[in-house]
This record gives structure tokens, sequence and C-alpha cells, in this order.
């Protein structure tokens, strides 16, 4: 699927999930990945992980034709 994605050329960045002990986001092959991370004070994993959001900010540019 990442190969497809990568080959059409219009996916910018995939976010996926959450878990409880990671928050991270990178790029590989020009993809931008993330994984959500811990955003309930009483969920489980470490207790010193700061709580939080990924907030995504998105622009649609039309296209005329």
């Amino acid at each position: 699927m990442f190969a497809e994605m990568k080959y059409q050329g219009t996916i910018q960045w995939i976010s996926v999930g959450h878990d409880h002990s990671s928050d991270y986001w990178g790029t590989y092959a020009g993809i931008n990945l993330s994984l959500g991370r811990k955003s309930g004070y009483s969920s489980y994993g470490p207790k010193f992980a700061k709580v939080g959001a990924r907030v995504l900010d998105l622009t649609i540019d039309s296209v005329s034709g």
C-alpha cells in the first residue's frame, strides 16, 4: 500500500492510531508519517509522558479543469 501511495504521488502525510508510550513523526521516502500521542491522564503507559494531541492543518488546493 505504501508503494502505491508513493507511486500515485498525491499522499503527503499518513497519521495513524495512538500509543500510550510513544509519540513520533518523521519522513520516509518523501511521505510524512506520524503516530498519535498519549491523550488521557488516566490511561496506561508512563506517568511522565506528556499528554496532548497532534494537530494537522490542512489546505486544499482547488484544481480547475
